[in-house]
């Protein structure tokens, strides 16, 4: 699990959008719950030769409703969509933004909407 990010699902977490290990999960889906959110470490932007790194996540929301999924991850949005200059735990955050809005990416093999949305994190390391 990627220390960076379990620190930004406890800042989610914090704006009670959900439980880490109830409903919010890191870079694997569980079975149950349905309805939840997942947070995914993506590849990111090319190195930096600065003291900064700039790193990409994906939150994919699974519910079995199409109105309340594409809700809840609007919630994560209102939360992650545009921040400045902040401690995240201990790591300063120079930026945090959405790269996209959420959207619908199709259904999972149980028929459970899924909606993703990308967010990109500028941090000093």
């Amino acid at each position: 699990m990627s220390i960076l990010l379990k620190k930004v699902v406890n800042f989610v977490e914090a704006h009670e959008v959900g439980t880490f290990s109830e409903d919010i999960f890191i870079g694997q889906r569980p079975s149950k719950p349905i309805d939840c959110i997942t947070f995914y470490d993506t590849p990111g932007r090319a190195p930096r030769k600065d003291q900064t790194a700039d790193r990409t996540f994906q939150v994919i929301t699974r519910n079995k409703s199409y109105p309340l999924g594409i809700g809840k991850a609007g919630e994560v949005q209102k939360v992650l969509k545009e921040l400045y200059q902040f401690w995240l735990g201990d790591t300063w955050v120079i930026k945090l933004e959405a790269q996209n809005e959420p959207g619908h990416i199709g259904r999972d093999e149980n028929g459970n909407h899924l909606f993703s949305a990308n967010y990109n994190i500028w941090i000093k390391e």
